[in-house]
């Protein structure tokens, strides 16, 4: 019973969270390149119209159903994405401007460009954006990457830590643990769903190692329009660089599967 309980979690989760293998020619080579997208759970495949170059996305993608339904239109730059994508979405049609972002800390990411970055000397990036909330403290994008060894801690530990400090500080009402695994990596990904100040808050969570380093990345906003938030964060991981390594690489196999919780 609970082995059946806990593929039904699983499957009503993916419904949001889709790997669709793409086919794209490169050298007369095809190369499996795999889009995580919020959307219905009849689609499985993709073909698209796109380019790469040292396996990277270059120029004008398409990216469609077998049938012919778009799902997504924009142009990339060197694995980046850039200036306004077309999106379809749950059968309605949206967009999104991205900007290119790089630093001297070795991040490269693409952002919505009505994001504002904000300077830090402790996160790698940090960035925030206007919303209808009274409580703007709650709406934000951060990158961190810490020593593990100066840590003292391991993945494992530092994850269970982060769950049980998320726990000590605002009230959790929803809580679901996954692994994402994309090619050789490892990621644990946790979706909160949390009450603060009165108000729902969406909350995303992906932890892994690159390197020696522990990664930490949070993204915070009302818990609303979620399928549209769930597209969003993948895209910006996609697209988010650390020192030339690819955090979520679409080039490899991306797969989630259910996670113990911690608490």
């Amino acid at each position: 019973m609970q082995k059946l309980k806990s593929q039904y979690l699983l499957n009503r989760f993916l419904v949001g969270f889709l790997s669709i293998i793409l086919f794209v020619s490169c050298s007369n080579q095809d190369i499996k390149y795999h889009y995580v997208v919020s959307g219905d759970s009849d689609i499985d495949r993709t073909i698209i119209d796109g380019k790469t170059k040292n396996q990277k996305e270059v120029g004008e993608w398409s990216i469609a159903t077998p049938n012919g339904k778009l799902l997504a239109n924009g142009l990339f730059d060197e694995g980046v994405k850039v200036g306004k994508w077309l999106y379809h979405l749950n059968d309605k049609d949206l967009y999104i401007d991205w900007k290119k972002y790089s630093n001297d800390k070795g991040v490269t990411a693409n952002l919505p460009s009505n994001w504002t970055v904000l300077e830090s000397d402790d996160d790698l990036l940090q960035a925030t954006f206007k919303t209808f909330s009274k409580n703007k403290g709650n709406k934000y994008f951060i990158f961190g990457s810490y020593d593990a060894t100066r840590l003292g801690l391991t993945m494992d530990e530092y994850n269970s830590a982060s769950k049980e400090n998320m726990h000590k500080k605002l009230i959790v009402k929803q809580q679901d643990d996954l692994i994402l695994y994309n090619g050789n990596n490892k990621y644990y990904f946790t979706r909160y769903i949390l009450t603060n100040n009165g108000e729902n808050l969406v909350v995303f969570n992906l932890i892994g190692m690159v390197g020696e380093n522990i990664i930490d990345i949070g993204f915070s906003s009302l818990d609303e329009n979620r399928d549209y938030k769930h597209l969003l964060f993948f895209e910006i991981m996609s697209g988010l660089y650390y020192y030339e390594c690819r955090l979520v690489d679409p080039f490899y196999k991306i797969k989630f599967s259910l996670a113990s919780p911690s608490l």
